[in-house]
């Protein structure tokens, strides 16, 4: 029988794994961003069945949550497990199938870290991406990458130094968010639970604070990354960058000032205070790296001793990011006390046979190889499509096989919306949530994957100009979707038979055409050729070929949905 590495304290193992998932399910109905419509009282710490809200005008609809599920928090610490798991290159497995996979399961998941993923699903790193997505990624601050960074400091307990786990912390953070306020909140964070992972016996009151503090040249540096995104180097490495990164230490060194304070004040009860002043409570920090790595530190420290306290405080610090700062807090209580101050509760948490297992194997470490076939958008509707077809049984893409067990209790709030949902487990016991939406418009319904694709292309579009031509489309919506959303062409009419695109240009349906694309180039003028150009590269059929000048202008051909040559100028 495979046993854990020696050394390793399989109980503290399972106490960051299932801790993280305690705090994230307790404080995961409480969160903003959660919108309950059910009456549990806001002040009731427990493992609650709730309702969620979601999905703004466009999607309105209400989930079911039972009582003792996590968020995204405790998702994508999952699969930053099972992709070092595998004993090479598993950054390039986290971003070619997890994360890709992630977005179709997700639960609650945070804005920068789904465009993230969605860029990945389709083989582009954000920050190789275009110019809009590529300044919305440097802009990302948010504690989605801190949420998920145990496992890196699991897999790297034993190391002397830190410097190694700083390298995996960080190739993992720069696929979902780019701006160091995230970046360095994720390294402090991994940096406090490697140092509670290796500490024997009880911590003092404040002791890991301390530590933190006293360490931050441990943490606080840029890790290079030349042996797993080179091309991330290249493009971080701008005196402005480094200015920003120094400035985000700074502003975490001093809210672990302010939560030093806050220990000065021992039993007494200034928490809300405290995190307060650490930036918890306002809108416009309040979700950052730096924020949430700060307060769990502080929580955990303060009550390392009780640590379900600590947790509680989390959870429900309302107006907070309750489920990350309690999946965070709760970790840290489980490195420092493995599982035993919340043993009651552990058959209570979603899956929580199979994060067992999950400790259990990283405690091991490295299973298997990583060859990886990267996902793409079909792979993904083809299993929309199996489950649509009321398949019972699915191979998943991380090469699991699952079982349908029934609806995910997803209702639609809206006449104009249909949803389907799943709920799937698969033969390790992990629980997938799984929806798929339909919007009714005047003349077609659109499938959850489709409008996805559609709606967050989100290329940089250029306003187009074409004149004087009529052209058959094999599939509208895919022609639709090709010379509006990636070429820009604003569209003046639609309906299910013809879309106009400006004044002269119109598409029409006729899927019995045979050669429709022969003898037809069709002639556009943008404003961003480049960006454009960067549009279309990951679509199969576009053949899209270099860029080069012609009289004096750039230019670039492609082939549309139909097989047209389409010629690209830049205005």
């Amino acid at each position: 029988m495979t046993v854990p590495v020696s050394g390793v304290n399989i109980k503290k193992f399972e106490g960051v794994i299932l801790g993280a998932a305690l705090g994230d399910a307790l404080g995961w109905p409480h969160e903003d961003r959660a919108r309950r419509s059910s009456s549990s009282p806001e002040k009731e710490l427990s493992l609650q069945h709730w309702t969620k809200r979601s999905g703004g005008r466009f999607q309105p609809h209400e989930e079911l949550i039972d009582a003792g599920s996590y968020s995204d928090d405790t998702q994508l610490i999952i699969a930053v497990a099972r992709s070092r798991l595998r004993s090479g290159g598993w950054w390039h497995y986290l971003a070619r199938i997890e994360l890709p996979f992630w977005t179709l399961y997700n639960r609650g998941a945070g804005g920068a870290s789904l465009r993230a993923a969605r860029l990945l699903q389709r083989g582009i790193l954000p920050w190789e991406s275009n110019v809009v997505d590529r300044t919305k990624y440097f802009a990302a601050g948010g504690n989605g990458t801190a949420m998920r960074v145990a496992p890196h400091s699991l897999l790297g307990f034993s190391d002397n130094g830190f410097d190694r786990i700083a390298k995996n912390v960080l190739a993992d953070s720069v696929l979902t968010h780019g701006h160091p306020t995230a970046l360095v909140g994720g390294l402090a964070y991994a940096y406090a639970l490697w140092v509670a992972l290796r500490k024997k016996g009880t911590l003092e009151y404040g002791q890991l604070l301390d530590e933190v503090r006293a360490s931050s040249d441990h943490w606080s540096q840029i890790p290079s990354l030349e042996d797993y995104w080179p091309s991330w180097t290249d493009a971080a490495k701008t005196k402005e960058y480094r200015n920003l990164w120094n400035k985000s230490v700074a502003e975490l060194r001093g809210h672990l000032d302010v939560a030093s304070e806050g220990l000065v004040t021992g039993a007494l009860d200034f928490d809300e205070e405290v995190l307060g002043r650490i930036g918890c409570f306002d809108k416009k920090i309040s979700g950052a790296g730096t924020v949430a790595a700060a307060a769990a530190i502080f929580l955990a420290s303060k009550y390392a001793v009780s640590p379900m306290e600590g947790v509680a405080r989390a959870a429900l610090a309302k107006g907070a990011d309750t489920d990350t700062i309690a999946s965070m807090t709760g970790a840290i209580a489980g490195a420092i006390n493995g599982i035993d101050w919340f043993l009651p509760s552990v058959r209570k948490i979603q899956d929580n046979r199979f994060l067992t297992e999950l400790a259990l194997k990283l405690s091991m470490g490295s299973q298997r190889e990583s060859a990886v076939e990267p996902l793409s958008p079909p792979d993904l509707d083809a299993l929309l499509y199996s489950l649509s077809k009321g398949e019972k049984e699915v191979v998943l893409p991380i090469g699991s096989h699952a079982k349908v067990l029934g609806d995910g209790g997803v209702t639609a709030k809206s006449e104009r919306v249909f949803v389907s949902s799943w709920k799937l487990e698969d033969e390790n016991r992990q629980t997938f949530f799984i929806k798929e939406f339909k919007r009714q418009t005047s003349t077609r319904a659109i499938s959850r994957s489709e409008q996805e694709r559609l709606d967050l292309e989100p290329l940089a579009i250029s306003r187009g100009r074409l004149a004087g031509i009529s052209l058959f489309a094999r599939s509208l919506t895919e022609s639709r979707h090709f010379y509006s959303r990636l070429l820009g062409l604003s569209i003046t009419r639609d309906t299910d038979k013809l879309v106009a695109l400006g004044d002269n240009l119109v598409l029409r349906q006729n899927s019995n055409v045979t050669s429709v694309g022969e003898g037809s180039i069709v002639y556009i003028d943008v404003d961003d050729i480049r960006s454009c150009w960067q549009n279309l590269q990951h679509l199969p059929y576009a053949k899209v070929s270099a860029i080069e000048k012609k009289s004096q202008r750039s230019s670039f051909t492609c082939r549309d949905p139909d097989g047209r040559t389409v010629e690209v100028f830049q205005r």
